[in-house]
């Protein structure tokens, strides 16, 4: 693995519990829609799947269970990051390391907060990563 895959773990569990976020959400907003119709229209059907709305619960319940433990898992696995991109000794590469796969943010957006030249980001960025991969035995 290299040291830019290691450090992007972050932002794949950080998307990947917005994901399932956005598909609770939509059983939520599914269970909820549920319209009624008037009663002399109501037609008794026995239905081929069983208990569809405990299915559904269910379903929610699960993915509410998975949520949490993926929660949980983002947490340590940024905490874990964070204090091994803090073990640099250079407060450049620690901060270019922490806004880029801490923070998320952008090169263009690093480099004004730095005050330093894109093109200067970049290249201490790949330095970064190489002081990185070689203090934790990461390809680079």
């Amino acid at each position: 693995m290299t040291s830019k895959e290691y450090l992007r773990q972050i932002k794949l569990l950080d998307i990947r519990i917005q994901k399932k976020k956005d598909q609770l959400e939509d059983l939520k907003d599914r269970a909820q829609s549920v319209s009624s119709q008037p009663t002399d229209s109501i037609r008794v059907q026995s239905s081929k799947d069983g208990d569809t709305i405990g299915k559904k619960v269910v379903q929610y319940a699960d993915l509410e269970a998975e949520i949490v433990e993926d929660t949980q898992e983002f947490i340590q696995a940024k905490n874990s990051i964070l204090n091994q991109i803090l073990q640099l000794n250079d407060a450049r590469y620690v901060e270019l390391l922490c806004k880029r796969y801490v923070e998320y943010k952008k090169f263009e957006l690093i480099a004004v907060e730095m005050v330093y030249d894109f093109d200067y980001v970049r290249a201490m960025h790949k330095h970064a990563l190489q002081a990185f991969a070689n203090m934790y035995g990461l390809e680079e």
